[in-house]
């Protein structure tokens, strides 16, 4: 039997498996430190009463600094799946690709500007920020590289290798 000939399911992206997982906790932990802040300030605050330092105050912002990025990376990931999933197949150059300082899960993050080439279309530019490990340094200006783009939204871009 001819191994290449079969149809095997390609291993799973740690970075974007991670900024994914990364999202829930973070969204998670904000969520319920921001509950937990609020039921104080509304329930235990009595009207008439002195007010006073509390953990409430502590809380609420713990709660927005977790909440807030937790549900950006998770909106972002999500989005990113959805694309991979039901994207239209496009092809695209890269103009430029810079470093960031991020990591997921030891994977770097880099921001790449892109001139997608859609089949129907003019051509437009578009910067995402993509994780990635071995393939990322054979993303090199002037490569074209294989994308799918959401069919709605075409800043949606999603590098499919």
């Amino acid at each position: 039997m001819d191994p290449s000939g079969l149809n095997l399911p390609t291993p799973p992206d740690q970075g974007k498996q991670s900024q994914l997982l990364g999202g829930v906790i973070s969204t998670s932990i904000g969520v319920v430190l921001l509950a937990v802040g609020l039921i104080q300030l509304l329930f235990f605050y009595l009207p008439g009463k002195t007010p006073r330092l509390t953990i409430e105050l502590i809380l609420i912002p713990m709660g927005l600094l977790f909440g807030i990025p937790g549900a950006l990376d998770l909106r972002r990931s999500l989005l990113n799946r959805w694309v991979m999933r039901h994207g239209v197949p496009a092809q695209a150059e890269v103009l430029r690709r810079d470093f960031t300082k991020k990591q997921y899960n030891g994977n770097p993050v880099s921001r790449l500007r892109l001139r997608v080439l859609p089949r129907d279309g003019e051509p437009y530019v578009v910067t995402i920020d993509w994780i990635a490990h071995t393939e990322l340094m054979m993303l090199t200006p002037g490569r074209v590289v294989p994308v799918k783009v959401h069919p709605t939204k075409p800043r949606a871009v999603v590098i499919a290798a």
